[in-house]
Parts: structure tokens; sequence; C-alpha cells
């Protein structure tokens, strides 16, 4: 970004409005980005500060490499799938708290991405002519992959679906 000179860049970005980060490092790092902020740039480097939760064993135990408790999340995709993930962790996160990893909920997640699979799938039989796709083209095993790797799974043309 330039610092110590003042560019175009660090002007852009700093001071940000918002820092999002685990309870767990205030000492560790906000603080000390507070201080170094005031004593580097003689400005505060953020004006709010949100705690997301700590994700942790079934134990309430800290995940860590250390203590081999933390899955592989790439392990995880490969087995459920990424939407899975995604969907199954934050179904399980309350905001704000700390979230208790418990691998049944990605395979929740995965079961309910994939009645939203089916009911898209379904939705779309209805509106192959307009959409122009077969139903009968998602069955194969390269829609499988696409359904576990894509970020945004489920598209729906506007014009396909009805107005009431």
């Amino acid at each position: 970004m330039g610092w110590p000179e003042q560019t175009p860049t660090l002007k852009a970005f700093y001071p940000t409005t918002d820092l999002v980060t685990g309870p767990d490092i205030i000492f560790f790092w906000v603080a000390r980005m507070i201080m170094a902020g005031y004593e580097f740039m003689g400005d505060l480097p953020f004006r709010n500060v949100y705690f997301t939760g700590i994700i942790r064993d079934k134990q309430g135990r800290k995940m860590s490499k250390t203590l081999g408790n933390s899955p592989d999340p790439l392990e995880l995709i490969a087995k459920y799938g990424a939407d899975a993930l995604r969907f199954g962790t934050m179904r399980s996160a309350p905001l704000g708290q700390d979230v208790l990893f418990d691998e049944k909920d990605v395979e929740l997640g995965r079961n309910f991405c994939n009645k939203l699979w089916n009911a898209c799938r379904f939705r779309q039989m209805f509106s192959e002519r307009a959409a122009g796709v077969s139903p009968a083209d998602h069955t194969s095993s390269e829609s499988q992959t696409f359904r576990q790797d894509a970020g945004s799974t489920f598209e729906v043309e506007a014009r396909s679906i009805p107005r009431s």
C-alpha cells in the first residue's frame, strides 16, 4: 500500500471502518494494531470491531493443528461438497458465539443443498423450453462435480420464472 509514503492506495484503505476478528486475539493483535496505527499513522486504524465465534471441537476445545482436532476442509469438501461445508458451518453458527463443530452439520448441509438442487431441477422441468436445458442434462457425474465445486450452484434465469 506504499507505507510509509502517503500513496493513493494507502489513503483509500487507511483508516478503514471495520475489523472483523475473533475475541481471542484482542490483546495480541487488535490492541497492537490500534497502538501502531496511532504511532505510525497518527490515526485510529478502524472504528468498529466485530467479533466472530470461534470454531471448536465437540469437547469445546479451540481447533488446533497441535491437538489434531481440526478437520481438513479439503477432505470435507471432497466428501460433502463446498456448498454443504459452507451451509453446515453457517447453520450451526449463532451470531457472535462459538461454534461446536460436528461433521453431522456438514452432512445436513449437503442434504439441504441436494433438496434445493432437486427443487430447482423440478422447477426447470416446467421451463425447459424457456431455459433451453433438459433436466436429463443435470444427471451426469459432471453435474455431481458441479454441485460440489460451484460457489453459486443454483442459477435460475429470470425469464423462466413465471410472474404472478
